[in-house]
């Protein structure tokens, strides 16, 4: 610290002194507020974007369904990340068009929905994470409809 900073400091009364820590304090704390507030912002950004993903896209979760059935059959545990690596590279080889993009942070959704329509929880290892306390049942509810359609078109 600079000597005029500290004569400046020097000649403050204790009151004085404490404010502006309790200053500092607060405004560390908003800084920090600010920071979760955004990463909290974000995350909920990724749960409207997956409700609506997965409301067009339900070959999606279809697709993890068939490869997670395939695993459990030989396996008790096994990776979102490998069945999301073959789904894209299936979407991508049979997509029409510009091919879409299935985001990495709706890993945790579809990981989480799978055991809940499977009721087979454990099967995907989790971290914590926003999707813990999403719903499923309705978008569950939705890809029955649209199996329940798939096969009446069949």
């Amino acid at each position: 610290m600079g000597r005029v900073k500290e004569m400046y400091f020097d000649s403050m009364t204790e009151d004085q002194l404490e404010a502006i820590e309790k200053h500092d304090a607060v405004m560390e704390a908003a800084a920090e507020y600010n920071q979760r507030q955004d990463a909290l912002d974000k995350q909920m950004s990724f749960a409207v974007n997956f409700v609506r993903f997965n409301k067009n896209n339900p070959e999606i979760f279809h697709k993890i369904v068939e490869l997670a059935d395939r695993q459990r059959e030989r396996r008790d545990h096994y990776s979102i990340e490998i069945i999301m690596n073959v789904v894209r590279y299936h979407t991508d080889l049979d997509g029409k068009g510009d091919p879409f993009k299935v985001n990495n942070n709706y890993k945790a959704y579809y990981a989480r929905m799978y055991m809940e329509y499977r009721e087979c929880p454990g099967f995907f290892s989790i971290r914590g994470s926003l999707a813990d306390e999403y719903d499923f049942i309705p978008d569950i509810g939705y890809y029955e409809d649209w199996l329940d359609e798939q096969e009446k078109d069949k």
